[in-house]
């Protein structure tokens, strides 16, 4: 028998994922939650397509967002933040989900789901939306690594209601996103927790491989750690990650070898190593910019960009760029003696706020985020700052069939009105 929870699925910057109310997921153990949302996205697929799930089949289309009102979590104090969000990272090809990191692109979408679903109360949104022209500035508090967040969300009012709703259509871009939509300018606050953005305390570290292989990199933590390899510094043509994120990935040497080098990096410090998962450190190849052609075949010259990158995550080659990493990127292109801030021909474009603005060139096309770090001696990051765009794609309800536990099958009495749950509770008879 399958079972019916209800749901919406949205698109956040370059990223997708199914959105699930906090309350909705509450009742059931944390291995019934993982089993629920494994089930809907369709992992584990041994062939990496999630063909009978809604997943994308890779990273960046395999997500999963928990969100609720203030304390329906467990996590927020009324009055500080608006929304609790859970981000988990839903392995493809493995039964598993990751909790313990983060993602910046849904974040955008987390904007509109708060304002769609009425995490926040239609009250507040009328005022703040007078106060604030028009725009919420949603408070989000990312309860997997305790990172802080304000999405600044533009909003339309039902013409016959006078409802409030975060608005779809307006003209910010995103590469690797077709067309235009409404921007959220996202902020990170203190993104590492008031703590330095150099985990190790170095501005370069080296790593040795199994094979001798020595390599610099640098590692920024902008509230999940990034471990940033120059091109140059490797043992393959720099022009190797001008190929396709598709050719890349079917370099098994070239993935070995950047698996090897996050490894390793990962494993530097107890704090690092703590935070090692699948997901997480991501690594990033970077060089100086240079021309190339965009996976839709348009073209991006050098003074379009700052710096040429490419990012792997949870073992392929990212389609375009993850916000956490262009958040680390941003951060540490403004720290002198970096292997980023070796990589820039012309110094980072700053705004009348201090915000230094730095423009990756990824596999679609170029993105940017603007960072404003106190430069004492542990480069504490202040803020980050970025633009993305989001769009509600359905609300729905999935269903799932859960395989029997070893005392009987798990059965599901949930009871669902205009898309509510309304007393669910989960019995193993």
């Amino acid at each position: 028998m399958q079972h019916r929870i209800p749901a919406a699925f949205f698109r956040g910057g370059t990223s997708k994922g199914l959105f699930l109310r906090s309350r909705t997921l509450a009742p059931y153990p944390a291995s019934v939650q993982d089993d629920i949302i494994l089930a809907a996205m369709g992992s584990p697929d041994p062939d990496g397509r999630q063909i009978d799930g809604l997943g994308g089949g890779i990273s960046s289309l395999s997500k999963v967002a928990v969100a609720g009102s203030v304390g329906e979590g467990g996590h927020a104090k009324e009055g500080k933040w608006d929304v609790e969000y859970r981000f988990g990272q839903v392995e493809v090809k493995k039964k598993a989900v990751d909790w313990s990191t983060t993602c910046g692109n849904l974040v955008a979408a987390v904007g509109h789901y708060a304002i769609d679903e009425r995490l926040i109360s239609p009250y507040t949104l009328s005022h703040l939306a007078s106060q604030h022209n028009n725009v919420i500035p949603v408070r989000i508090l990312a309860a997997n690594t305790g990172a802080t967040m304000i999405a600044r969300v533009p909003i339309e009012r039902c013409e016959r209601t006078g409802e409030i709703f975060a608005a779809t259509e307006g003209n910010t871009r995103i590469s690797g996103v077709p067309g235009t939509a409404a921007g959220v300018h996202i902020e990170f606050v203190e993104p590492s927790g008031g703590e330095g953005v150099l985990p190790t305390g170095n501005v370069r570290d080296v790593v040795r491989l199994d094979d001798g292989l020595e390599v610099e990199v640098s590692i920024i933590d902008a509230g999940l750690p990034a471990v940033f390899v120059r091109s140059s510094s490797l043992p393959v043509p720099p022009s190797t990650f001008m190929d396709s994120p598709a050719a890349i990935d079917a370099n098994k040497s070239v993935m070995d070898m950047l698996s090897s080098i996050r490894t390793a990096a990962g494993h530097l410090t107890p704090g690092l190593q703590k935070l090692y998962s699948p997901s997480a450190p991501k690594i990033a190849v970077v060089g100086p910019a240079t021309p190339y052609t965009t996976t839709s075949s348009s073209h991006v010259v050098s003074h379009e960009m700052d710096i040429f990158a490419r990012a792997v995550s949870v073992g392929n080659i990212h389609r375009t760029f993850p916000a956490t990493v262009l958040m680390a990127a941003g951060a540490g292109a403004g720290i002198k003696g970096t292997v980023l801030e070796g990589c820039l021909q012309r110094g980072l474009k700053e705004d009348v706020h201090g915000i230094k603005w730095l423009r990756v060139g990824h596999p679609a096309g170029v993105a940017e985020a603007g960072a404003r770090i106190r430069n004492t001696s542990r480069c504490v990051l202040e803020s980050v700052v970025m633009t993305r765009t989001a769009r509600r794609l359905m609300v729905t309800a999935f269903d799932v069939r859960l395989k029997e536990s070893r005392s009987g099958s798990l059965i599901f009495n949930v009871m669902i009105q205009d898309g509510h749950v309304l007393v669910p509770r989960a019995t193993i008879p």
